[in-house]
């Protein structure tokens, strides 16, 4: 069973270039999306820089520049929760 922790870029670069990330999805969520990382049998999603909570990208072109920089060269796109209207 996959459990949720949150990790943030520094964490995320280790595990990439430790060659530990087996896939990384951008999850659509309503107002955005999130990165989910799978580590092992655990899921990680990324969190924001300053905040304890999942950080929220509006575009995938933010998740493409995100994931360029911790060394991911792929990731999926996972539509089925996404809308364009926030739930805030």
């Amino acid at each position: 069973m996959a459990t949720s922790q949150l990790i943030d870029a520094p964490h995320l670069k280790l595990l990439v270039e430790a060659g530990a990330v087996q896939y990384l999805t951008a999850r659509g969520i309503p107002g955005g999306f999130v990165i989910v990382v799978r580590v092992g049998l655990n899921e990680k999603t990324v969190r924001g820089q300053k905040v304890k909570a999942p950080r929220v990208f509006t575009t995938l072109d933010g998740i493409s520049n995100y994931c360029r920089a911790a060394g991911v060269r792929r990731f999926d796109v996972d539509l089925a929760g996404y809308s364009k209207e926030s739930l805030l």
